[in-house]
Order: C-alpha cells, then structure tokens, then sequence
C-alpha cells in the first residue's frame, strides 16, 4: 500500500500590489487656490494700508497748510470800516493836532482833538455858507472854513441839514438862535487883518 506523501504548507507570501504604472499625483490645484487667495488678501491688505497712509498724510498736509478759522470772525462779520486818511488825522486844526476825522460829506471834515473839535469847509463848500454866519463864528475862523464843535457847527449843519440827523438838524437850528440871531440880519463886515489858517496842515 503506498502511503501518501506528505507536503508542508508552504506560508504564503503576502502579496504586493503591482505597480500598473500610474502614479498618485498630489492635488495642487486647491493648494495653488489657497496660495492665490492667501496672495491676494495680502496684496488687497498692503493696498488699503497704503490708501490710508496717504489719505493720512494728506490731511495732515492740509492742516499745515490751512490757516485756521476765528470762530469770532466766522460768528460774528466785523463791521466794513471805511478807509481813513491818515493825513487827515496828523493835520493840525485850531484846536489842536487832529487825532481822529472823519470825511462827512463831499468838502467837509470832522475833526477831532485832544481838547476840542469841529468841522472843516474846503473853500467850495464854505461859499454856501452866508457870509455873516461866518463872522459870526469864534474868533472869525469861519471865514476860513472852521467851525468850532460847541456853537458854530450849528452853521454847518443848518447849511447842510441833508447830512445830518433830524434831530442835529432841530438842535442846529435851537444853537442858531441862540448863539448867531443878530449875525443873521448882520452886513457883511470887511476882512479882518489878521491871517487865519485856510486849511488843514500836516504835522
């Protein structure tokens, strides 16, 4: 009888894959997406720090630039002073060396002194005045065109009454009667000898 051979199982090797020739590639496209959106926001975020530096130092420039504003000035408009004649001012009257005047009307000047005042008449404008209200006047200067503040500016503005107030004018008329009636039925008396200033002189 033959005996059957015995064979030893034999411990099978574990088996590989083979390879098929294809190769499992990383998948670089989302990464390349996350590397340009990672760019991108970096690039955006440069750009707008930029934006704001400039922005920055343009205000900055501008304030430098800019004169500041008065609140004052802005609130509250300066009145429009008009323009003053400083010959005037430094003219020497009969009461003194002027320290303001003021232009009234077209040949008629206010002035006024430390001490005193009145007004000046150029020689046109004091040809409208009768010539016995200027004899009239304080030691004859109106025969030369002043006229003191305290009675004989009563003459100009009585003269001149559409450059003066109602109520200087009403005024005006109570200093005539006061201070120049008898001269208002006077003759014209002759010229004095002595000389009187014609005008205002700079000092």
């Amino acid at each position: 009888m033959t005996k059957p051979k015995l064979t030893q199982e034999q411990p099978q090797a574990p088996t590989t894959a083979k390879p098929t020739g294809k190769t499992t590639q990383p998948k670089t496209a989302s990464a390349k997406t996350s590397q340009s959106k990672t760019k991108n926001s970096g690039l955006a975020a440069a750009t707008k720090a930029i934006r704001r530096l400039k922005e920055t130092t343009e205000k900055a420039t501008l304030r430098n630039t800019t004169p500041a504003k008065n609140a004052t000035t802005e609130t509250t408009p300066m009145p429009i002073q008009p323009p003053q004649d400083i010959r005037l001012v430094k003219s020497a009257t009969p009461w003194g060396t002027a320290q303001s005047a003021e232009d009234i009307a077209p040949g008629i000047t206010k002035y006024s002194t430390a001490s005193h005042g009145g007004y000046f008449l150029n020689k046109e404008a004091n040809a409208k005045i009768p010539p016995e209200l200027q004899w009239s006047t304080l030691n004859l200067q109106g025969l030369k065109g002043w006229y003191e503040e305290d009675c004989d500016w009563a003459i100009v503005a009585y003269t001149y009454k559409e450059y003066f107030q109602p109520a200087q004018y009403e005024h005006a008329l109570e200093a005539l009667a006061q201070h120049h009636t008898q001269s208002l039925g006077n003759p014209v008396r002759q010229k004095p000898t002595h000389p009187i200033t014609t005008q205002p002189t700079n000092t």
